[in-house]
């Protein structure tokens, strides 16, 4: 996500004044994209002779319930956190081109060239905090042992 959407923003924003070859380009890229995942994604065992258990609606249901409170504090913690940043960093992200346009007062293709930009800027940046952080934090995070175990 940290190189998809700014490289998403940067092709639409080139794509601006021709938005029906945009859409044609960006349905490549994920049709592309579906394939790639499939190709390097590790294959798991045949499940042919694998004995089967029969699953009712009410087992998937309880598969699918979220940790309790109570034990899973870091789990919400870090949940909510996600939330919230990817909820700010989408709401940046779509009004980018009215906030150019109406407020910096740059033509629909001015606006298009700087969001093109920014959106380089924001991917370079956005790899490298997120790695330093990860460098950073992982460590710390098994000395403390805060982990959540599931």
């Amino acid at each position: 996500m940290v190189a998809g959407q700014p490289i998403g923003t940067m092709i639409g924003s080139r794509m601006i004044n021709n938005a029906q070859a945009g859409f044609i380009i960006g349905a490549v890229i994920m049709l592309a994209s579906g394939f790639v995942a499939l190709a390097i994604w590790p294959r798991e065992e045949f499940s042919k002779d694998m004995e089967r258990t029969k699953m009712t609606l009410k087992d998937l249901a309880v598969s699918c319930h979220f940790p309790k409170f109570s034990t899973s504090r870091d789990f919400y913690k870090a949940f909510g956190c996600r939330v919230c940043m990817l909820l700010s960093y989408q709401m940046i992200s779509v009004h980018q081109l009215y906030i150019v346009e109406d407020y910096v007062h740059q033509t629909k293709t001015e606006a298009a060239g700087t969001i093109a930009t920014m959106s380089i800027i924001t991917m370079v940046v956005s790899l490298t905090v997120s790695l330093t952080a990860s460098l950073i934090s992982g460590p710390i995070s098994d000395k403390m042992h805060t982990r959540a175990r599931y």
